[in-house]
């Protein structure tokens, strides 16, 4: 593949990548209290990071017809796509579906912030909980709401569910 096929089929994915090993590290902190960030503040701080999404999420329209062309035209990547769909690491999932993934999750987001706050223990006190959610800065107004609504507008318009 050239390094335009290349792009074209993964995008900004090692930067995704990155953001979402760096989230993570985070999260594990927050949850083992080894930071003083709430999740709130955590989603705030990462929230800034949906643009590397939205470029990778611009490509996955075509993706589909693209690599089937991919692998009509390079031999040697179409078997490489056939030996990772029969490697245990991926689960017996074709290339297709892990493409797909990143833009699956930004769609999720959403959702995981209203669980979150739909399950908060009852002996907890919700005003807390949400304005810790809700956190609010200097000069700009970045909660989460924004951040839902940032992903639904990804959402609609990169054809997200």
């Amino acid at each position: 593949l050239t390094k335009f096929e290349i792009v074209s089929l993964f995008g900004s994915i090692e930067q995704i990548v990155s953001i979402n090993k760096d989230f993570l590290d985070q999260l594990e902190k927050i949850a083992n209290k080894k930071t003083d960030m709430s999740i709130g503040e955590l989603f705030q701080q990462y929230s800034s990071n949906a643009g590397a999404y939205a470029d990778y999420c611009s490509n996955q329209t075509t993706v589909r017809d693209r690599l089937s062309e991919y692998c009509a035209d390079y031999p040697k990547f179409d078997q490489f796509t056939r030996k990772c769909l029969h490697n245990p690491v991926c689960r017996n999932q074709d290339m297709e579906t892990f493409l797909v993934m990143p833009h699956e999750r930004i769609c999720t987001y959403p959702r995981y912030i209203k669980d979150l706050l739909d399950n908060i223990e009852q002996n907890v006190n919700t005003d807390e909980v949400e304005s810790e959610i809700s956190v609010s800065g200097d000069e700009k107004r970045l909660t989460v709401q924004k951040t839902v609504d940032d992903v639904a507008w990804y959402q609609v318009a990169y054809g997200g569910n």
